[in-house]
């Protein structure tokens, strides 16, 4: 009966131990176990298209094409969420710690990207000349700011009203290129240029009624001088400005253009106040006037200080066949002035 009693005693020891172990690895275990993934969060790893980085680094491009400039790299197995394709289903657009860039489809693993749609990076070209150099505006008088190699992709930004000049966005910013140094798609690109006007490139311009030195001056401009092109005539020499004086013409010899590109209308018809005759003024004390031009010629007769003359002609050797009321003759261009429409006078001899 005590062996009995013991067996029990013991028994009834041996339960709580096993009911202690029992609620010690059923309070334990639930904060050692790893949390499993909720069904939604599954559900959404599995539908983002994203592209999985191969064994070796790759560029993360600027454009589809390598000849754009590499934004920075992407590390073996790196994934990057996919957010389009190109038409040629040969570039995937992605979105890296570097910005949206480019990678080449055989450079990576897709997934999940039956849904993705094509993306259109606008137009774009490539520099087929050796070495271009990239300006600051549309024309070769602009400042170098870059230069290219051949084989350079760029985004077209815009265009010259001519297409001679092509505005990029290249490595290093913006810049213009020369059309005929690039290749470009044959698309519409939206013209860029600022509004047409001449810096005076000269101490002092005269702003003239017309497109010629026999036109009446208007008033002086100081160099550096900034006026709008409303105008040019046939030939395109001189340009018609908005002065400080009211619309006059001004010789594009004397200027700097800025955004301008020829395509301003022939306004040639609208000159006033030409000057209708060359007028030669005797200075200095008494001249000679000759029957022909030179010093070997006789003396037909005298021109006073002060004296005016209409001017008919003109010699090779510097002299002005000229006519008053006492007769025609010839007389030294260094003895006097002329002025008016001496740009017409023709070469008689």
């Amino acid at each position: 009966m005590n062996q009995l009693r013991r067996f029990l005693s013991g028994a009834k020891h041996i339960s709580w131990i096993i009911c202690l172990l029992f609620l010690t690895l059923t309070l334990v275990a639930p904060a050692n176990a790893a949390p499993q993934p909720t069904t939604s969060q599954s559900t959404v790893a599995q539908i983002t298209p994203s592209a999985r980085v191969g064994s070796r680094r790759i560029y993360a491009w600027a454009g589809p094409g390598r000849g754009f400039w590499a934004l920075g790299f992407l590390n073996a197995t790196d994934v990057v969420p996919v957010t389009g394709i190109t038409a040629d289903r040969q570039w995937w657009q992605v979105n890296t710690q570097f910005g949206v860039a480019y990678v080449w489809y055989l450079d990576v693993t897709a997934q999940n990207v039956e849904s993705v749609g094509v993306v259109d990076p606008g137009p774009i070209g490539v520099i087929t000349g050796g070495r271009v150099v990239i300006r600051g505006g549309p024309g070769i008088e602009s400042q170098r700011v870059g230069s290219a190699s051949r084989g350079m992709q760029f985004y077209i930004i815009g265009t010259r009203p001519d297409g001679l000049w092509i505005q990029i966005k290249y490595r290093f910013g913006t810049g213009w290129v020369s059309t005929a140094l690039t290749s470009v798609p044959s698309v519409l690109v939206p013209v860029t240029a600022g509004e047409a006007r001449v810096i005076v490139n000269a101490g002092a311009l005269n702003i003239r009624s017309g497109p010629g030195i026999i036109y009446k001056s208007l008033g002086l401009v100081v160099g550096g001088t900034t006026m709008k092109i409303i105008g040019k005539s046939n030939d395109g020499v001189w340009l018609q400005v908005a002065s400080p004086f009211g619309n006059g013409w001004v010789n594009s010899f004397h200027v700097i253009t800025r955004d301008y590109f020829g395509s301003v209308p022939v306004t040639e018809a609208s000159a006033a106040g030409a000057a209708t005759e060359a007028i030669f003024k005797s200075l200095g004390g008494t001249s000679n006037v000759r029957s022909g031009p030179g010093i070997g010629f006789g003396v037909l007769f005298k021109a006073n200080a002060g004296d005016k003359f209409t001017i008919l002609g003109q010699s090779r050797n510097g002299w002005w066949y000229v006519q008053s009321a006492a007769g025609k003759g010839w007389i030294n261009k260094t003895l006097g002035q002329a002025s008016g429409a001496v740009a017409l006078v023709p070469i008689i001899q």
